[in-house]
């Protein structure tokens, strides 16, 4: 992936070797329940200007999943996007500021998609509408949807976007899994509703209640 959207590599390449972080606890990511403050879009949603500026702040480095896959970002830009990445990496772009990152309980495919929102605002659907399902394939307690492992990619990424506060993200995963449920007539499995509820506590969350609905 080029520099503008973000680079990937794999761990053997310079995981083990990550540098460690002077700030504590590297690892923790905000409560669902004490999101961090909202952001405004980014991306491809913001004003050129704007955005051409977040790029020309230096780069910090994610290490994610157990793994240790390395993504680099701009700064400045994952900043902008989230107070909680604001608060730990700082406002000064110095050569003492904290530069690496680790969350190892993230998914390296989610955040992927998470660094691809950031570029762009915005990423492709998970779930083409020509590869949609059968609206009477599926039930509450049905296997058989081969999109499963997607849209449970969707609800970890919304679940990473209101954790983090990033709500334009958070309403495009919303978007697209109501894309999906309706032309699929697809509604949430039992785990997946048990996921929603024990990560979403508020009864105000849209997520939760379009869940509810479906019900």
């Amino acid at each position: 992936m080029a520099t503008s959207t973000a680079q990937s590599k794999s761990a053997s390449d310079t995981s083990m070797n990550a540098p460690k972080s002077s700030k504590p606890d590297p690892k923790s990511s905000p409560s669902s329940q004490a999101a961090t403050t909202p952001t405004t879009n980014i991306g491809a949603e913001n004003d050129p200007r704007i955005f051409s500026s977040l790029l020309e702040s230096s780069i910090v480095d994610f290490y994610i999943g157990p793994k240790r896959k390395v993504y680099h970002v701009h700064r400045a830009l994952v900043c902008s996007a989230s107070s909680h990445f604001k608060s730990y990496f700082g406002t000064l772009d110095t050569k003492e500021a904290i530069k690496d990152m680790y969350l190892e309980n993230h998914d390296p495919e989610v955040f992927e998609l998470f660094v691809t929102y950031l570029y762009r605002g915005s990423f492709a659907e998970l779930i083409p509408p020509t590869q949609q399902g059968n609206p009477t394939s599926f039930d509450s307690t049905s296997t058989g949807d081969p999109h499963s492992p997607n849209i449970d990619r969707l609800l970890k990424l919304y679940f990473m976007a209101t954790d983090y506060g990033v709500l334009g993200l958070r309403n495009i995963c919303l978007d697209h899994l109501r894309r999906y449920m309706s032309k699929s007539g697809r509604c949430f499995l039992d785990a997946e509703l048990t996921t929603i509820s024990e990560k979403l506590r508020s009864p105000v969350s849209r997520l939760r209640k379009f869940a509810v609905d479906q019900g």
